[in-house]
């Protein structure tokens, strides 16, 4: 859970601060999801120290999910605010 929450929270942040510059919002808001996956596999490979779980990168996954269904939400909830 606190790698999904991670995931979560990181990518909240880059939409705070990318959300004005759409072209960018959507390259950028995979990064957190990369890093995770790459930590993870080092962790696999034993190059890093930890121990690599499935579990984990699920977690994340699903959390990433969650985060992109908030933001549909959310410019949804917003567009009927302007009206």
């Amino acid at each position: 859970m606190p790698d999904g929450l991670w995931v979560y929270s990181f990518s909240a942040l880059l939409y705070l601060i990318w959300s004005e510059n759409f072209r960018w919002l959507t390259k950028i808001l995979f990064v957190p999801l990369v890093v995770l996956c790459v930590m993870e596999f080092l962790q696999y490979l034993k190059i890093i120290s930890g121990t690599f779980d499935y579990n984990d990168v699920l977690t994340s996954l699903i959390m990433y999910s969650l985060f992109c269904i908030n933001i549909k939400f959310y410019k949804s909830e917003k567009k009927i605010e302007n009206y």
